[in-house]
């Protein structure tokens, strides 16, 4: 059984400086058929969400902004973003 996982399943540790080398990062893009995560993390949904959100409508001063933030951070229920990573899981 550990044979076939080890077969199936790649480690990788975040923030290895020996990942953001050219060679290695061709390597792992090519082993990895283009699926490896960006150094800055994930991103399955939440700032897009929030994005589409909040500038609907131009905003006026940073308290407005703030407001949009808080309110559209309420609108997330965690169905919600279980339901989003879920779906960018099976992509």
């Amino acid at each position: 059984m550990h044979e076939i996982l080890r077969q199936k399943l790649v480690f990788q540790y975040d923030s290895a400086p020996l990942h953001y080398a050219t060679g290695v990062r061709n390597w792992l893009n090519n082993t990895l058929n283009n699926k490896l995560i960006g150094r800055g993390g994930c991103d399955f949904f939440l700032w897009g969400y929030l994005k589409e959100q909040i500038f609907q409508i131009p905003i006026a001063n940073t308290n407005e902004l703030r407001r949009k933030i808080t309110a559209a951070c309420k609108t997330i229920s965690p169905e919600k973003i279980l339901a989003e990573v879920a779906n960018n899981f099976l992509k």
